[in-house]
Formats: C-alpha cells, structure tokens, sequence
C-alpha cells in the first residue's frame, strides 16, 4: 500500500511539473518581452518576441552569434555587461543599447538579466523591451524643447512668467532689451509696477486694470491691454500686453512694443486729415473706387451730380454716372486693367446728374495696387464752358478760314483781272512803239528789250501768286484735277519726284470742303520741300467704304515725335485745324530716317 501511494503521487507531482512547465512555455512564448539565453556568446534560448524584434528565423538566430546582432558603437558596452554578469561584477540592472534587425533598421531595446546555469554551465537569462518608439518621442519632445526655448529666448517679443505669489520666475532677452530691467530689477510684481510706473496715479489705474482683469479673466485666455511703460533709462514706450494664467496659476505675459505703430498710426491720422481737407477743396470733383464702386467722394463731386451729401454716392458703381448708352465705355475704361502698365487713362463721356440732365465731363483715372483689389481715383472736371469754348472757337476759325479764302479770291481775281490785264497792255503798247522806234539807237534798244523781259516776269509772277492765292483749276475741274495739277508744279519747282496716283474717285464736295483739302495737301507738300529733305513723293487718293483718303508719303528724314504732336508746328497744327473743320481725320506717322507719311480721312456724306 505504502509502494502505491508513492508511485501515485510521482504520478501526481510528474503531471503538476508538466503541467506548471506548459503555463511557463505558454507565458515565455507569447511574453511582450524578448527572454534570451546567452551562453559562449551564443543564443541558446529566445521566445518569439526575439524573433518579431530581429526578423530573424529560430534557424538563423540559433546560429548566429549574439555580437553581431549588435549596433558596431554599442557592441563593447553590451559584451562587456555579459561579461561582468558571468564574472558576479556588479554593472547596472537596466541598460540601454541598439541592435541592426535583418533588413538594416536600428532598433533601440532595453536589457536586464540575471546569472543563471544552463546545463550545468553558467549563462545569462536577459529580459528586453523595444523601447524604439520611446527613444523616438524623447527626442521629439527634446527638439520641441530646444524650439521652444530657442523660441522664447529669440522671440521678437518680450516675456515673462510670474509665480502665484508675485515673483518674477523668468524674463526673456527682448524683455531686458526691451525696458532694460533684469530678474534682479524687477524680482516681484510690486517691484515691477514700481519701476515702470512710476507715477502713483497712473500706476494705481494699470494695477486696478490688472486686477480687474485677473478677477474677470478665464484660465488659458488672454486678456490684452495697452499701457505706458517707463523703461529703466527713463524714455517712455506703448506697449501691448497679452497675460494669460496658466492652468497651475501662474501667469505667461507677452509684451509687444507698440511705440512706433502708434506714432505711424498718429501720422496717418494726420495725413489722413490732410487728405481730406485737399480733397475737399479740390477745384474738380474726386472719387476713390474700389471694384467698380464709390466709396468716397469730395463735395465738389457730390455738387457736381446733384447729391445733396458726398455719402450719398458711396456705393454707386462708377458707370452709373454715364447714361445707359455710355455706362458699358466707360466700365471698359475705368477697370484696373484697362488703366494699363502706367496705371493712368484719360478720357471724355456724358455724366449723367442724379436728375437725369447731363453734361461733359473730362475724367483722369490713377491706380493704385498696392492693396488687392486695387483701388481708382477718378478725378472728374465739368467741362461745360470748355466744350462751348471750343466750339466758338472752331467756328471763329471756319469763319475766318471762310473770308480768307474769300479774300484770296478776291485778290486773286483783282490780280488776274486788273493787273494782269494792265501789265498785258503795257505789253501791247511796248510792242507798238518797238515798231515805231526802228533805227533807234542800239542802247535804247537793249533797254527796251529788257523792259519787255521784265514785263513778262511780272505778267508771270502776277499768274503765280493769283493761283496760289485760288488756283483756278481747282474751281474749273475739281479737286482731284487741282490736287494733280499741284503735284506737278510742285516737282516742276522743287525738282523733286512727285508721282500722284488717282482712282475714280468722285469728289462731291462743297467748294469750302474742297478748298480746305486742298490746302491741306499744299501745306503737306510745303513741309516737304523745307524739312524733310527727300527725294520722292507719293501722292495716293482713294475711296472706299464711305470715305475718301489722300495720303502723302515721303523718303525724307522723318518728323521728330514732338513735331507729330502738332504742338510744335504751326503748319501741322493748321493741317489738323482744317480736317476737324470739315469733319475729316488727320493722321500722321513717321520714323527717323524712314519717311512720313500724311494721311486725310474724309467722309463721302459732305
């Protein structure tokens, strides 16, 4: 009986072992920690958590040697631990070191171990943490640490932290830069409200605001405020404070120096007010749009539309100044892009007045793009008397232009009919006594001779000046045959080639129009022949479309651009003059060296 109770319990205890031994397999095997034996520098015994750590096989892991698992600068440390743990010297519990896995990654692992026997030899059984990520996050948060002491020690604005019972913990460079004061100026609250405030009353105003503020203020929220600070050498400075309590109680204050803001801010407020006041007493009406609308103008303007008040305008569109014909010219003409490279445009319209009655106005526009979007200023001039100026004037002129030619017809015709006639019998009468005289004496006759040469010059020059003062072909065959009849004599005198080519143009035309194209052409002509200095002319006149065109193109020197202008040229101002009078258009280009050409636009209608 005492043999079976023995073999039962073996039974027992053999079956408690196993089954104790399958609870130590199950907790090893699926254990969070690497557990390795190192014995002969050799792996004799890893879990799977080895295996997950060094994307080794257990075939590759059971023949390789611990070393090289290894990271090359912590190789010395780690076997040098091993050792002194075989050896019973005392290394510390917990070290940190790295291995390379078997695709190269660095894995950052944490080890423990004791000194065992395993089969009968001494061995090291390691416990070991991947502690990867862990490494990664401390050294995340220690870069954010060095960013944010960099940061605040660098900030461009001063700060300070301020304990819950008033003493000043820290202070930044820019706040010492700033007022000048260090911790040991101003170690507490009561010694920084002395220093910088030096002025009782104004100081017991800024400590009740602070204060009031604390007692009001929620915790992370900041409560900004703007106060005059006394630096430590004694100047003054505006400055912008943010404090805001911080979730143990203290306090994180920002300090922005403001000074300077507020000094522009003064200025501009001082430009600003003597903006208004040049604009309001500008002598013509003034508006600032901005994406089409008004969003100011000065009285003048207000006046000039019939607003009562310049506010009234604000928000109108620009083009609803314009009746509806002319609201879509002038939105092209007032956008920010049609303004240009230049950022200026010019240009005349119809301004419509808010009781619908309207009248001429002349609006210079300037960009200004700076901001987006871009603001225009529109100056607007009423130019009423102008226009009415204008227009007397241009009918003074057509009116003189009128006698003018109606006294060189005059004079044209006493010319031909009196003189000419005059000088013809004098002609006569020489020739008679020439017949009678025979035999005289040979000086008189030489003198008589050359008093009938002379009579025949002045007979000659007498003709010339009546046709320049009223060709009479121009009267007699029309204005194509006068403007060809004149390109002849006008190379016959000057020597100048001078080629007209002529299309069947019917010019029917009053004889004022025609006369003032024809003055025209003879002005074209006559500032060829004493500036241009060429050689060939080119006279071309066609019709097409509802208008005639005369162009004269030369191969001389060019006109200077000042001279196109017409500014510079009585001729070429006389030029333009006449074609506006007869409703026609002048055009004149011109290139140095390359010519210039003159061209009259003339619509068929007149």
């Amino acid at each position: 009986m005492g043999l079976k109770r023995e073999t039962v319990e073996c039974k027992w205890a053999e079956e408690e072992i196993r089954k104790s031994e399958e609870k130590c397999r199950i907790v090893v095997e699926n254990a969070n920690e690497g557990i390795v034996v190192v014995q002969d520098g050799m792996l004799k015994f890893f879990n799977p958590k080895v295996m997950e750590l060094t994307h080794y096989s257990q075939e590759e892991l059971s023949s390789k040697p611990f070393a090289e698992l290894l990271h090359p600068d912590d190789r010395e440390m780690a076997i040098g631990h091993h050792l002194k743990r075989l050896n019973r010297e005392e290394i510390p519990h917990l070290f940190p070191f790295r291995i390379i896995d078997k695709y190269g990654n660095i894995r950052h692992l944490e080890i423990s171990g004791v000194l065992i026997s395993w089969e009968g030899r001494p061995a090291t059984l390691n416990f070991i943490s991947d502690i990867t990520e862990r490494k990664r996050m401390e050294k995340e948060l220690r870069e954010l640490i060095e960013a944010l002491v960099t940061l605040v020690t660098n900030a461009p604005i001063g700060l300070s932290v301020i304990a819950t019972d008033g003493t000043y913990e820290y202070v930044n460079s820019k706040f010492v830069e700033m007022f000048g004061y260090t911790l040991q100026d101003v170690p507490t609250g009561k010694k920084w409200f002395e220093k910088a405030y030096p002025d009782p009353e104004y100081r017991q105003k800024v400590i009740a605001c602070w204060i009031e503020d604390l007692r009001k203020g929620k915790m992370s929220e900041t409560r900004p405020r703007t106060f005059t600070v006394t630096c430590k050498d004694g100047s003054k400075k505006e400055i912008f404070f943010r404090p805001a309590t911080l979730t143990d109680g203290r306090q994180l204050v920002t300090y922005e120096d403001i000074t300077e803001r507020k000094r522009a801010e003064q200025r501009l407020r001082e430009y600003e007010a003597r903006y208004t006041h040049l604009l309001d007493h500008l002598p013509d009406g003034v508006a600032l749009t901005r994406r089409g609308r008004i969003i100011r103008v000065n009285p003048l303007m207000a006046q000039m539309f019939g607003y009562p008040l310049p506010k009234k305008m604000r928000g109108l569109f620009f083009w609803d100044l314009a009746p509806p014909g002319s609201k879509e010219i002038v939105r092209q003409h007032s956008t920010p892009r049609s303004l240009g490279p230049q950022g200026r445009n010019r240009f005349e319209f119809q301004a419509l007045r808010k009781d619908g009655s309207m009248f001429p106005a002349e609006c210079t526009l300037t960009v200004d793009r700076i901001e987006a979007p871009p603001f225009v200023l529109a100056i607007i001039r009423d130019v009423t008397e102008r226009k009415t100026y204008e227009e007397q004037r241009k009918l003074l002129s057509e009116r003189i232009m009128t006698v003018q030619e109606r006294e060189r017809a005059s004079i044209a015709r006493e010319l031909h009919d009196e003189l000419g006639q005059a000088l013809t019998g004098i002609k006569m009468d020489m020739a008679w006594i020439k017949s009678h005289i025979k035999g005289a004496d040979e000086t008189v006759s030489d003198r008589f001779e050359a008093l009938g040469n002379l009579v025949d010059t002045t007979i000659e020059s007498v003709r010339e000046m009546a046709t320049s003062l009223r060709p009479s072909v121009l009267d007699r065959l029309g204005l194509s045959a006068a403007i060809e009849w004149y390109a002849g004599e006008f190379e016959r005198r000057t020597g100048i080639e001078c080629i007209t080519e002529s299309e069947s143009v019917d010019f029917n035309i009053n004889s004022n129009v025609a006369i003032n194209v024809y003055r025209i052409f003879q002005e074209a002509l006559t500032n060829i022949a004493r500036h241009a200095g060429a050689s060939r002319v080119e006279v071309r006149i066609t019709q097409d479309r509802g208008c005639f065109t005369i162009s004269i193109s030369d191969n001389g020197r060019g006109i200077p651009s000042q001279g196109v202008s017409g500014r510079m040229s009585l001729g070429i101002a006389g030029m333009r003059e006449r074609a506006e009078l007869i409703k026609g258009g002048l055009d004149i280009q011109s290139r140095k060296g390359k010519g210039t050409k003159v061209t009259l636009y003339l619509p068929t209608s007149l």
